[in-house]
């Protein structure tokens, strides 16, 4: 369905485009009459550019026709998805990595916090490159314990089941199911699990927290790609969303990085790290705000002195 769609829409978009063009720009076929001493109209280098990426988009839009059926279909929209968004966001002058427009880009003032325990945050395909996205500030802000992996590509959900066949009887999924158990119920689950293994739990040895990042119908595919057994562990504490870029369909439902905040709180981490995942978030909704022009530029520049090492001369994105 979504294939369809995008394909509907790259289709339309090339259609105008070139209908526009061929009006203004295009070289007329008929020779000009003798009366006539105008010469004939030329492309500038701006529009050969314009036509070269229309045609990189019908190129993926002749790519996503083809829709294989199964297990196949998920990974093949997946792909068509992830390259697609990576190209044009690529050509609209996006960071590739906080996935924010470049003249806001917020990577030089990320601080770096550290963690005990593992993050294995498990991205749904459509959420990649999202701005209003959140899960993915906890790998930026955290890369030495934080992992993303991508859904649908291959490579990445191997490398995760090889993480969770490694590490069995440490590792849960943060997703408040119904058959959900709290974190203290897992770390009796846990030590029962390594008694019955013969086991000594350790602790120096860190959990595995798997964070299904994506809205809550994505969450559903996400859950049937993961391997059967593996506990399910809610928040004990709710509490209102602060963030703003999207509206909670339910109350007490909560960002990515919010969830993830409460969970290493729960973990009994450093609440001074803890703190700076709640600075980075709040520097997102920030700049977010700021790229949907919801707030000016002086609020934006006023507001940075908060945060180090943001430039604050961004005079050039309001009128793009």
């Amino acid at each position: 369905m979504f294939s369809t769609f995008l394909a509907r829409r790259l289709q339309i978009t090339r259609n105008y485009s070139l209908n526009i063009m061929s009006k203004r720009t295009l070289v007329r076929e008929e020779a000009p009459s003798e009366k006539s001493n105008k010469k004939p109209k030329v492309l500038s280098k701006q529009q050969e550019k314009r036509l070269e990426r229309i045609e990189k988009l019908q190129k993926l839009t002749d790519a996503i026709k083809e829709k294989p059926e199964g297990e196949d279909r998920f990974v093949a929209n997946a792909q068509q998805n992830l390259t697609f968004h990576r190209t044009l966001k690529t050509q609209k002058n996006f960071c590739g990595n906080c996935w924010l427009k470049k003249q806001i880009c917020i990577c030089n003032g990320i601080q770096k916090f550290s963690t005990k325990n593992r993050l294995l945050l498990f991205l749904h395909y459509k959420e990649y490159m999202r701005s209003s996205n959140t899960g993915v500030l906890t790998v930026l802000g955290n890369p030495e314990s934080s992992t993303l992996y991508l859904s649908g590509k291959l490579e990445d959900e191997k490398a995760l089941k090889d993480q969770i066949e490694k590490h069995p009887h440490d590792t849960f999924i943060l997703f408040p199911e119904p058959k959900a158990i709290t974190l203290s119920e897992f770390l009796e689950l846990r030590k029962t699990r390594y008694e019955q293994s013969n086991l000594t739990v350790s602790p120096d040895v860190p959990l595995n927290a798997i964070v299904l990042d994506g809205t809550w119908r994505q969450v559903k595919s996400l859950r049937k790609r993961l391997p059967d057994g593996i506990p399910f562990v809610k928040l004990s504490n709710s509490q209102l969303s602060i963030n703003t870029l999207r509206t909670q369909s339910t109350l007490g439902r909560i960002s990515t990085a919010e969830a993830i905040a409460e969970l290493l709180k729960e973990l009994g981490e450093d609440p001074n790290e803890i703190q700076k995942l709640e600075r980075l978030l709040e520097l997102r909704i920030h700049a977010v705000n700021y790229q949907c022009r919801r707030i000016t530029r002086e609020q934006w520049n006023s507001n940075l002195s908060e945060f180090t090492k943001l430039p604050t001369d961004k005079s050039d994105l309001l009128t793009k």
